[in-house]
């Protein structure tokens, strides 16, 4: 047995249902030309007015929050967005540790090149990366939980 949709209703008809994106892309543009916000935590309010304007113009408020909800919770949506946030939380990692600019540091003092940087960057991260996971499987192991898997990729 299939589940049908509902379709949602505006106020004003189904054009109506496009004000919230320009409620956004026009927020975006103020946030980013007029005030020259260009973080992460500038796209937080525009997307979060965008949702409000688009509810008090839907007629039905609970099909409208519904949608809204299985939009984010969507595979296809929270995968880019999962990845962002661990982009952010592995890059303040290396920034806070200090890896980043060790290895700037030593790379500038022996004269490393461009191309060769990226490779030892990219080499030092995945090495990082799997000392952090270790230690996360060596400590939750310790606690009787398990995350599924080897200390390290290789493995």
């Amino acid at each position: 047995m299939e589940s049908q949709r509902k379709k949602l209703e505006f106020y004003g008809g189904e054009w109506m249902s496009f004000i919230p994106f320009l409620v956004f892309l026009a927020l975006i543009i103020t946030t980013t030309f007029h005030f020259g916000s260009i973080s992460d935590g500038a796209l937080w309010v525009p997307a979060f007015m965008a949702i409000i304007v688009g509810f008090f113009f839907a007629k039905n408020k609970s099909d409208f929050a519904n949608a809204v909800i299985d939009g984010m919770a969507s595979k296809e949506a929270i995968i880019p967005v999962v990845c962002w946030l661990f982009a952010g939380v592995f890059s303040r990692i290396l920034r806070t540790s200090g890896l980043a600019s060790g290895i700037a540091g030593v790379a500038a003092g022996m004269g490393v090149s461009s191309t060769m940087f990226i490779v030892v960057s990219f080499i030092a991260s995945a090495c990082f990366c799997n000392c952090i996971r270790y230690w996360l499987w060596h400590n939750s192991s310790r606690h009787g939980r398990s995350l599924s898997g080897r200390c390290c990729s290789w493995c």
